[in-house]
C-alpha cells in the first residue's frame, strides 16, 4: 500500500481520511477488493480514503486473472517513458498549469476555423504552418525565450515578439497588410488575444468574399510575413514591404496555375474521377462461426460505463445478448477493452469455440494481435484477453469502419489473414451500438435514488457517449 499505484498526482499514494490511522488500512491492495470477486470494495474505499482518491481507485479496472505488477510512466497513455513526455513533465514543474493554459487557449477557437485551414486552397506546408500557429507551436521570440531562457527580440523593430506582434502589431507586418490587396489596417486591432483576432478576421473575410479568395491570399500573406522575418533573422536577407506583398501575390498566382494545369492533365488521362470505396452489406464467414458484436457507452456525469454484446449465427439468427455495468469507469478506451473481455468471457461460458469478435476500436484489436497493450490503464484487461484467447479453437477480430452518409454500409480493406493473429477490418450492423446505448439507460434509470447518495435525487434524461 506504500507503493505509488493510483492514477493521480505525485506521489500516487491514496490519502487517508482524518479519522483513519495507518494501522487501520490493509497492507496490500488486494485487501481493498470484495472477498472472492474481482471488484473493488466500494464501502471500504469510501471509509478509508478521501473522496477524490477513492474515485480514482474505482476508475482502475480489475483483471479477472492474476498478473504480474509492473512499473509504468504515468504521463503517457501506454505507460512508457518518452523524451517528449519527460519534457512536458519537466515544463509543468517549471511552469505549473502550462498544459491547461495551452488547452484553454485552443478551446477558444471556433471549430469552424480548424476546418477553414484544412479546406483552404493553399499548399499543405502552409496548412501545417497555420495549424502550428494556432497551437502556438511556431518559434516566435516569446516561445524561444521561454524554452531556452534567451532574450530574443523582433528582428524588424526589436520589441517583444509574440504571435500577435509578429503578424499584426509589428510596424513591418502592418505596412504589408495595408499595401496588400486586402488593405487590412492591422494597427487598429486592439485585441491582444490571438485566437479572438483570428476568428474575427476569418469571419469577416468569409462574409465579404464567398469565393474565399481573400482567405487564400490572407494565408499566403501570413506565410510571406513569416518568411520575411526568418530571412532577416537567420540569413540577413532583407525583404522590403513591397517584396513581401509581391511574393504572396505571386505565390497565389503560381499555385492557381499549377492546380489548373494539374486538373487538365488528369482530365486528359481520364483520372478526374474520384475513386470510391467498395461497399458491401456484410462479409461471409464459415457457418460454424458465431459472430459477436460488442461496444461500450459511458456517462461522465454519473461516472459509470456499460458494455454490451449480441451474438448471431451466419444465417443471422440471434443467439443472445448481454450487458454489464462498470461503476466508476467512464473512460472510453478502457470500456472498449472491457467490452471485448466480457464478450470473450460470455462466449467461453456459452461454450462457443469458433467466434468472430466485431468492434470499432482499432487499438483493441491491435493490442490483441500484437501482444502489446497500447493503454497502460488497460494492462490487466489485456492480460485477461490474452488468457481467454487460449480457450478458442478459432477466433477472428474485426475492426468495423462505417462510411459517413452511407446507410448500413461499411468500408472493406484486404489483408493477409491469419486465423489466430491478424485483424481483418470488415463490417458490422449498427444494432450493437443501439443495444449499448439502450442498455446504458435501461439499466441505470431504474436504480434507486439512494445510489446518488441523495434521497431527493430525480431521474432525468442522460447524455450518453458512444465512441464512433
Amino acid at each position: 500500500m506504500q507503493d505509488p499505484w493510483i492514477p493521480l498526482q505525485y506521489p500516487y499514494i491514496p490519502r487517508l481520511k482524518d479519522n483513519i490511522t495507518q494501522d487501520m488500512i490493509p497492507s496490500k491492495v488486494i485487501d481493498l477488493m470484495a472477498a472472492g470477486t474481482s471488484q473493488w470494495d466500494i464501502q471500504k474505499l469510501q471509509q478509508l480514503f478521501i473522496n477524490e482518491d477513492a474515485e480514482a481507485i474505482l476508475t482502475i479496472p480489475l483483471p479477472i486473472y492474476l498478473s504480474q505488477d509492473r512499473l509504468i510512466w504515468n504521463d503517457s497513455k501506454d505507460g512508457k517513458y518518452t523524451a517528449k513526455s519527460g519534457y512536458h513533465k519537466a515544463m509543468n514543474r517549471i511552469t505549473p498549469n502550462i498544459e491547461e493554459d495551452i488547452q484553454t487557449s485552443t478551446d477558444n477557437i471556433n471549430p469552424a476555423n480548424w476546418k477553414t485551414i484544412w479546406d483552404a486552397n493553399v499548399p499543405n506546408k502552409i496548412k501545417i504552418f497555420l495549424w502550428k500557429l494556432l497551437w502556438n507551436g511556431i518559434p516566435t521570440c516569446e516561445a524561444l525565450n521561454f524554452r531556452l531562457k534567451t532574450e530574443h527580440k523582433c528582428p524588424h523593430c526589436h520589441q517583444e515578439e509574440d504571435r500577435v506582434h509578429l503578424l499584426f502589431h509589428c510596424d513591418f507586418a502592418a505596412k504589408v497588410w495595408f499595401l496588400s490587396p486586402l488593405a487590412l489596417q492591422s494597427r487598429s486591432i486592439e485585441n491582444t488575444n490571438f485566437h479572438n483576432i483570428w476568428s474575427k478576421l476569418i469571419s469577416e473575410m468569409q462574409e465579404l468574399d464567398r469565393s474565399e479568395e481573400s482567405i487564400q491570399l490572407f494565408f499566403f500573406l501570413i506565410w510571406a510575413i513569416w518568411k520575411a522575418r526568418n530571412n532577416k533573422a537567420f540569413k540577413e536577407v532583407i525583404w522590403t514591404i513591397e517584396d513581401t506583398v509581391q511574393v504572396a501575390v505571386k505565390n497565389v498566382e503560381e499555385y492557381q496555375t499549377a492546380l489548373t494545369l494539374n486538373q487538365q492533365i488528369l482530365s486528359k488521362l481520364g483520372g478526374n474521377r474520384q475513386r470510391q470505396p467498395t461497399c458491401r452489406s456484410r462479409s461471409t464467414y464459415p457457418d460454424h462461426f458465431v459472430r459477436i458484436s460488442y461496444d461500450g457507452a459511458t456517462n461522465k456525469e454519473y461516472k459509470f460505463g456499460t458494455v454490451a454484446r449480441v451474438a448471431k449465427l451466419a444465417n443471422g439468427v440471434v443467439q443472445g445478448a448481454e450487458s454489464n455495468i462498470f461503476r466508476g469507469i467512464w473512460d472510453p478506451g478502457i470500456l472498449e477493452f472491457l467490452a471485448l473481455r466480457e464478450a470473450m468471457r460470455w462466449a467461453k461460458m456459452k461454450g462457443w469455440r469458433n467466434v468472430i469478435f466485431e468492434g470499432d476500436a482499432i487499438q483493441v484489436t491491435d493490442s490483441v494481435n500484437s501482444g502489446n497493450c497500447s493503454l497502460a490503464t488497460g494492462w490487466g484487461i489485456c492480460q485477461d484477453i490474452w488468457h481467454l484467447k487460449d480457450f478458442f479453437e478459432e477466433t477472428m477480430h474485426k475492426v468495423v469502419r462505417f462510411i459517413k452518409g452511407a446507410h448500413r454500409k461499411v468500408l472493406y480493406f484486404t489483408f493477409h489473414f491469419d486465423i489466430k493473429a491478424t485483424v481483418l477490418r470488415s463490417s458490422s450492423e449498427a444494432e450493437y451500438r443501439a443495444l449499448t446505448g439502450l442498455t446504458c439507460e435501461l439499466q441505470w434509470l431504474p436504480l434507486s435514488p439512494a445510489t446518488f447518495n441523495s434521497a431527493t435525487a430525480k431521474l432525468r434524461p442522460l447524455n450518453m457517449y458512444r465512441p464512433s
